[in-house]
């Protein structure tokens, strides 16, 4: 059955899963037809088209979604903030073991070495369409947590498989040969240079980024499961399960970065300690921490069942709401800001290490203090900053 909406100044489509309870026939029937909209219709073209959007519907306490407050650090959500917790741990781990593992230890060239950098980045410009799946499709009745409990098991397999692989002898069997000039480097000594390093890095790149799409698909629906419970706080409180998730995440973000600075210090990952981890043991010790992660997704998250979305209906849906003024100004903020703020060099690593020298922890200092202060901050802000205008 179709159902046909008239586009007056007083109507528009609501925020897509307050819309029209429009169930699919069948559990993937995703290619229903959509509700017919009259293609002239502009959010932005009528007046007052803001008029009904203005608010959201107010529930008991000023919550914007109905059900009672939530408490996250019960049985039945901590499970949401451990999400965050595994997030924060795996994506401070894997691209901090880029400058100490790829570039000092397998002596990559910048080129590839910034190839790296953009891989394991690249999953995060798809959680767009994670979020359009975890909407839309869901698995056994449940949106989110099969999402989170198959994207930690594929991240889970990717760190097990790098830690049965064999990480390799170092480029430089001497740790000096690497600030050498290279005038002053003899025959014998080049001959004694681990080529073949350069092409174990290409496995373990490939790896982390498959790694990387798995803790992302995981951490999309942590954060769809997150706006749920956050929109159920009342006026009082609203703002706390943000504040304190995200807390969580940038804590084990510092730590993470903690644990790689010191465990990859040692003299053949450019550092000054006479101590380290190899690679596949930090991918062992990654590995057990996200293990627990996949029976906690399941059993420590409460989620209702719901029958999905059609999806030429949320796609239209969706459009409808891209075109609103807060929607494009926060998505062109976002956009600008991203490029501006990601400017890079490919000679990055380079400098750092020849010309600066410095060593893996040093280059993860800034990032320690970075991410405590702003740990720190969410934390007084869930605190006390609540109520501030």
């Amino acid at each position: 059955m179709s159902v046909k909406f008239r586009t007056t100044e007083a109507t528009i489509l609501p925020i897509l899963e307050e819309a029209v309870q429009a169930v699919p026939r069948k559990t993937f029937d995703l290619l229903a037809p959509a509700p017919q909209l009259d293609s002239a219709y502009s959010p932005r073209k009528d007046s007052d088209w803001h008029l009904s959007s203005k608010s959201p519907q107010i529930y008991d306490g000023g919550a914007l979604r109905q059900g009672e407050e939530v408490n996250i650090w019960r049985r039945n959500y901590i499970g949401l903030v451990v999400q965050y917790a595994s997030v924060g741990m795996v994506v401070g781990t894997l691209p901090g073991t880029i400058y100490p593992f790829l570039f000092n230890y397998l002596n990559m060239e910048g080129t590839q070495v910034m190839s790296a950098t953009v891989l394991l980045n690249m999953p995060w410009s798809l959680k767009v369409f994670f979020g359009m799946l975890t909407d839309c499709v869901p698995i056994w009745g449940y949106r989110r947590r099969p999402f989170m409990v198959l994207g930690w098991t594929l991240c889970f397999t990717m760190l097990v498989a790098m830690t049965c692989m064999d990480a390799g002898a170092p480029y430089y069997p001497d740790d000096k040969y690497a600030t050498m000039d290279p005038h002053d480097l003899t025959p014998e000594m080049i001959a004694t240079f681990n080529e073949s390093a350069h092409h174990v890095g290409g496995k373990f790149v490939f790896m982390m980024m498959i790694a990387a799409i798995g803790y992302v698909a995981a951490d999309v629906a942590a954060d769809a499961m997150m706006v749920e419970v956050a929109q159920r706080e009342p006026e009082a409180t609203r703002g706390y399960t943000q504040t304190t998730i995200y807390m969580v995440r940038t804590a084990f973000i510092m730590i993470s970065n903690i644990l790689t600075g010191f465990a990859f210090n040692g003299k053949e990952y450019g550092g000054d300690f006479n101590f380290s981890l190899s690679f596949p043991q930090l991918m062992l010790v990654l590995s057990i921490y996200c293990f627990p992660v996949i029976p906690i997704s399941w059993y420590f998250i409460q989620e209702d069942v719901h029958p999905g979305i059609i999806f030429r209906y949320y796609l239209a849906e969706l459009w409808h709401l891209v075109q609103m003024r807060p929607m494009y100004q926060v998505i062109a903020y976002k956009f600008l800001a991203g490029i501006f703020e990601n400017f890079s060099v490919t000679c990055f690593d380079p400098m750092q290490a020849y010309w600066a020298k410095v060593t893996p922890l040093n280059e993860k200092m800034m990032t320690i203090v970075g991410n405590g202060v702003f740990a720190i901050t969410l934390y007084f802000t869930g605190k006390y900053g609540l109520q501030w205008n």
